[in-house]
């Protein structure tokens, strides 16, 4: 049986910062006394930002025995979240 082995137990991957980007808009409407509805939409972009480089030992096992081992290097890449967030209610006011 041949495997690999990488352990990231004991490692954090410090992410690069980037912006936050948030817009809203909102419509409420009285419709009959005290009564309203009201909506609103939101949206919301976050990105975090690559990491450096880790250096870590890619060992290759067979049958349980260390074979081979080469230095690797691993990292996170960019990542980029889009959300849009709808809302809708009815409301009373005193």
């Amino acid at each position: 049986m041949i495997s690999n082995n990488i352990n990231f137990t004991n490692h954090t991957f410090d992410l690069g910062s980037k912006y936050i980007y948030t817009a809203s808009v909102g419509l409420d409407y009285r419709f009959y006394k005290n009564f309203h509805i009201f909506g609103n939409a939101t949206y919301e972009r976050f990105e975090y930002g690559q990491s450096s480089l880790y250096s870590h030992l890619l060992t290759t096992y067979v049958n349980g025995i260390p074979v081979y081992s080469v230095q690797d290097y691993s990292s996170e890449p960019n990542s980029v979240t889009n959300e849009i967030i709808y809302s809708i209610g009815i409301g009373y006011s005193f």
